[in-house]
């Protein structure tokens, strides 16, 4: 049993950002957390912490002038509150000092929870498309003036230019990505939560689809309002299983016809159905364009990031847009501003007409989404994949849903799984040769590779590849170290 705090517990209750004084996070350069030493250290607060290794992002925050330190818990003399995470484990040495020296231990979503209620709170949480929908938000709202704070789960891209993760604005509102993957969702209490959809994951830590879907009920109960994917057969499961007053502060969108929801207690006025969607190669001025529209008013929305599930990503930024007060068509035009986030659809370059893409999908959903919007985008070209599973009990999970997705593709090479918060011995007989034998029941092993190293995996899909192909990496983990060899090795190809 551990002893550290749920991080369901609110171990800051009670407290402002004001009130911290002095914090030292124990892991900070994980992306999430230096996304949140960097906005404590913008609203003044003293700031420093701990890591096993330096990295890019400990050089970033060093050049920030936020102190970082080897992760041997002998550096926080003067800290009042020690910042963990869930990759955090018992016997931490940051942890048994904090605990010796009697230091508050917060988790990390303790501190996004005090950021966003001092502010009008927008959270997006989601099995799949987070950090996409936060980011239009995000993107949204800056372009309509109301210079927004956020802490999103990467950059992302604008004709301007990039944006980081990060943002401290003068305006009311401030948009956050609310992973749920530990049930720290539970206990945020935004005016406006984005549920993009409920179809299962973590189950490490939920065991039941039945658990994963409770925490959203309870950020529904939290919220003053929620805008909700319908067309996701778990988003219906979860309407129904609201109480009226909650029902009541459900807004709604899909491709779905109203009429074919049979949703008891949802109203039509707060149904925005999606029309006349078109897609374009992901070359074009625009990648996919729909209209919506919501009680009687209709919109056109333009995208330059593609696939029907970005399409719904748009629509779930505009609403809650709409939600703190942005005009709807307003809303509509600035989301045709965005280019898209950090390993998420991303091109990387093209060497001898050969495209490298790179996505951080590790889900079997985000796999069929990314591989469809390739195939729509380059439909003449062969598809080639990289794949790095993530965490041994998702292969345990999802082996089959992972085949299935990635046998859109027309050559598959998989990695070893990357198992950073996992320990083998705890899944005897479980490896990424899995996806391989279920691809082969389903006919289709002939297009599986197994990999031994990431620079095996980088060389079998180069030396696949020819002229007009586009290769992708997939994965959460370390994948994304092969994308510079890959490029050098297509630019080496004769």
């Amino acid at each position: 049993m551990s002893s550290l705090p749920s991080p369901a517990f609110p171990s800051l209750e009670g407290k402002s950002v004001k009130d911290l004084k002095s914090v030292f996070f124990s892991g900070i350069g994980g992306h999430g957390m230096s996304v949140l030493a960097r906005l404590l250290n913008a609203e003044g607060i003293k700031v420093s912490g701990s890591d096993i290794a330096e990295t890019e992002i400990t050089k970033e925050l060093k050049d920030a002038k936020i102190p970082v330190y080897p992760q041997d818990g002998s550096h926080m003399d003067g800290s009042a509150v020690l910042v963990w995470s869930s990759a955090i484990k018992e016997g931490n040495p940051d942890l048994v000092s904090a605990k010796k020296s009697g230091m508050t231990l917060a988790h990390r979503s303790d501190i996004l929870d005090l950021l966003m209620r001092e502010k009008e709170g927008i959270a997006v949480s989601g099995t799949h498309g987070k950090t996409t929908t936060s980011s239009l938000i995000s993107s949204i709202l800056l372009v309509v003036g109301r210079d927004p704070s956020w802490a999103l789960g990467s950059s992302f891209r604008t004709k301007e230019g990039n944006e980081e993760a990060w943002r401290k604005g003068e305006g009311a509102v401030f948009v956050a990505e609310a992973d749920e993957s530990d049930s720290s969702l539970l206990k945020y209490r935004p005016k406006i939560s984005v549920i993009t959809n409920s179809d299962g994951d973590h189950f490490d830590h939920f065991g039941t689809i039945e658990n994963y879907r409770k925490d959203f009920l309870s950020f529904i109960k939290h919220s003053e309002k929620c805008v909700m994917c319908m067309d996701d057969e778990g988003n219906r499961k979860l309407f129904g299983m609201l109480c009226e007053a909650e029902k009541g502060k459900i807004l709604g969108y899909g491709v779905k016809e109203f009429k074919d929801l049979e949703l008891e207690g949802f109203r039509e006025e707060k149904y925005a159905m999606l029309n006349n969607i078109r897609f374009f190669p992901a070359s074009s001025p625009v990648s996919s364009s729909f209209s919506l529209s919501l009680a009687g008013k209709k919109t056109e929305v333009e995208l330059r990031i593609p696939g029907l599930h970005n399409c719904l990503n748009a629509s779930a930024a505009i609403l809650a847009c709409t939600q703190v007060g942005v005009d709807f068509g307003s809303a509509a035009h600035a989301s045709s501003l965005f280019l898209g986030c950090s390993r998420r659809f991303e091109l990387l370059g093209c060497e001898n007409g050969i495209r490298l893409f790179t996505d951080y999908g590790h889900h079997p959903t985000e796999l069929k989404a990314l591989l469809s919007s390739l195939k729509s985008s380059y439909p003449s070209s062969r598809i080639g994949a990289l794949f790095q599973p993530f965490d041994y009990s998702r292969v345990q999970d999802f082996a089959k849903g992972y085949a299935q997705s990635l046998c859109a593709a027309d050559k598959v090479v998989v990695l070893p799984i990357y198992g950073a918060r996992q320990d083998p011995a705890n899944f005897p007989g479980v490896t990424a040769n899995r996806m391989k034998e279920a691809a082969e029941a389903l006919g289709e092993g002939e297009k599986f590779e197994m990999a031994e190293s990431l620079e095996d995996g980088a060389k079998r899909l180069a030396s696949w590849s020819h002229k007009g192909d586009v290769l992708v990496t997939i994965g959460a983990g370390s994948v994304v170290k092969t994308n510079t060899l890959i490029l050098k090795l297509l630019k080496e190809k004769l």
